[in-house]
């Protein structure tokens, strides 16, 4: 009966409605507190589980004397009734298909909290394998992520052979940033300076269909996946990074 009950369950019915269901099978016809004696679950709760089962059509009602019997109906009738909602979906699968491509086109958010999310992030988009564009600033950077974690990123940014471009915000340190980075000439990791007017408040990565969006002052991280976002965020880095020096 196991092996019965776990093909009802994968026909869709919960677990408690095929236990009722079987029950009924086995005795032909029984009243609510028959049931509740043969499957032990509550006859307050009995009653929900028949009226599923009626619904979906697995069982009828019936009336001997005074009492109320619940009887199976035939397992054919309950094949038909499947056939005909599986051609049902089938009418409408190009419906739902589309509708299931239209969702999968909305954004989806990820938020990440603290130190520790941060460099999730940052282990995220290093193990991307498409080029890394950002708005970056240097001393909010390196006041919060710990140079293990920075190292750990930009090894595995050279690993995988992308190119990881920075528009690097003009604060306290950014000019002796820039001058080490193209010191070292690294053909992975490339940096401009933004104009002096250009406050980054929130490093900004984009990547594929993905932005980061990290803030090092409140200490969290967003990333939104969608074309449509990151294409707009791309353009505008690819702006700055054209027309900068």
């Amino acid at each position: 009966m196991d092996d019965l009950r776990k093909s009802l369950v994968a026909l869709g019915l919960p677990d408690k409605e095929a236990v009722v269901y079987i029950a009924i099978l086995q005795s032909g016809k029984a009243s609510p507190s028959d049931i509740a004696k043969r499957t032990h679950i509550r006859r307050t709760t009995i009653y929900l589980h028949l009226n599923a089962l009626l619904a979906r059509g697995f069982i009828s009602k019936t009336i001997k004397g005074k009492r109320l019997l619940y009887v199976p109906e035939d397992p054919k009738k309950i094949l038909d009734s499947f056939e005909k909602s599986r051609a049902l979906f089938l009418q409408n699968v190009g419906q739902i298909e589309q509708l299931y491509k239209t969702a999968r086109h909305q954004p989806t958010v990820r938020l990440y909290e603290g130190i520790e999310g941060i460099v999730q992030l940052l282990d995220e988009l290093g193990s991307s394998l498409l080029p890394i564009d950002a708005f970056f600033s240097p001393e909010k950077y390196f006041r919060v992520v710990p140079k293990k974690d920075t190292d750990r990123f930009l090894g595995n940014v050279k690993k995988n052979g992308i190119m990881l471009r920075d528009l690097v915000e003009r604060d306290a340190i950014a000019e002796s940033f820039v001058k080490d980075i193209r010191k070292y000439q690294n053909d992975f990791h490339k940096v401009k300076l933004l104009p002096k007017d250009f406050s980054v408040s929130v490093d900004v990565l984009i990547t594929g269909n993905k932005v980061f969006m990290i803030s090092f002052d409140h200490l969290m991280g967003f990333v939104v996946e969608n074309n449509e976002i990151a294409r707009f965020h791309k353009s505008i880095h690819d702006f700055f990074w054209k027309n900068l020096p």
